[in-house]
């Protein structure tokens, strides 16, 4: 009996003993989960201040910080999902307490489309906020009497995307201006401006009429790629050459067989150049989209008198066809195909610029 008492004995404090040691586990497991350290709760706030080559984000690190934050700041890319390992990132340092921080996004291209997160890093690891997306703006150009341009890049190239309005080359040298001179039918020579109907009212929309001369600013003929020639063009911007208007023709979808055909050429390139609507172009405005964002505008032409204000868009090459005759681009209210031929440089079209 006393046997079988021992023998119950040492079962109950063989077993008291594994309740003790599971207990002494568990307890153990429950303190080390108590240290493991959370990441840094953290958020992605708003895109600001965007310019064509910056941005100013926000990131918010959320209560409870629970031990100091080594690395935080914001990454980025032109692809998803941006981390801590590329180079486009914002490490501000460390920091010990929840809030709201910002980072300068800069050296971005312009009208491009990034993806950006807010990171922070502690002992557990790397934290990201949601990812958020913002898209850079085109760069604007000012010429020497002030005038601020909007511009579009297309494919390669960054075009004014409105008409030339100065009355002066960018070192301040003035041109000569048209109003009341009458016909220039004879005149090859001169560097005339004009307003259309010289009516001042025009400039704010359509911009200024230039003859090549003026637009050419005394620059030899030239066909290359880029032109070389700034002319009227405010500093680190040119007169585009007939290859840089093929080279945008090109980008538009213009067949390789039409390029260098004369006369009215492709189906809806030229759609793609014009501004939509009818608010400066005459009814129907035909196929007109402004997908590139070059933002056509009716300005007409003159020689010996102002017409198709509203129903031709005309614009100067830097490349001569023949003599007095440059190669010449011109849209239309009722077409969106696009012109191309040589015209004589006694005649007055806009100027659209190209960025070096």
């Amino acid at each position: 009996m006393n046997q079988l008492f021992n023998i119950e004995k040492a079962y109950v404090s063989s077993l008291i003993i594994i309740v003790l040691i599971i207990l002494l586990v568990t307890l153990n497991q429950s303190c080390n989960e108590d240290e493991t350290e959370s990441f840094v709760k953290i958020e992605t706030g708003e895109v600001s201040k965007i310019t064509s080559n910056s941005a100013t984000v926000a990131g918010i690190i959320e209560d409870p910080v629970e031990s100091e934050i080594t690395h935080h700041g914001h990454c980025w890319d032109a692809v998803i999902n941006p981390d801590t390992y590329l180079d486009t990132k914002t490490d501000l340092g460390t920091r010990d307490s929840a809030g709201t921080y910002y980072s300068e996004l800069t050296g971005l291209s312009s009208n491009t489309k990034y993806y950006v997160r807010a990171y922070a890093t502690n002992s557990a690891g790397t934290a990201y906020g949601r990812e958020d997306t913002f898209t850079t703006k085109n760069p604007s150009v000012k010429d020497f009497d002030g005038n601020v341009y909007k511009t579009a890049k297309i494919c390669n190239q960054v075009w004014m995307a409105e008409n030339l309005a100065t009355t002066h080359y960018a070192d301040g040298t003035p041109l000569v201006d048209g109003t009341g001179a009458g016909s220039i039918a004879g005149d090859y020579t001169t560097k005339y401006w004009f307003v259309y109907d010289d009516d001042p009212a025009n400039k704010a929309t359509y911009g200024l009429l230039y003859t090549w001369a003026a637009a050419m600013n005394g620059s030899a003929s030239s066909s290359a790629n880029p032109s070389g020639v700034q002319g009227v063009c405010p500093s680190g911007w040119h007169i585009p050459s007939e290859a840089e208007w093929i080279q945008l023709e090109i980008c538009l979808g213009m067949p390789d067989e039409q390029l260098d055909l004369v006369d009215w050429r492709g189906t809806n390139e030229g759609g793609k150049l014009k501004e939509k609507g009818t608010n400066h172009w005459n009814n129907p405005n035909a196929g007109a989209t402004n997908e590139s964002g070059f933002t056509a505008l009716p300005g007409g032409h003159s020689s010996d008198a102002f017409n198709s204000m509203g129903e031709y868009a005309d614009f100067w090459s830097s490349t001569e066809k023949i003599e007095n005759a440059a190669w010449s681009r011109h849209l239309r209210y009722d077409g969106a195909d696009i012109y191309r031929n040589g015209s004589y440089n006694n005649l007055v079209f806009s100027v659209r610029c190209v960025k070096d």
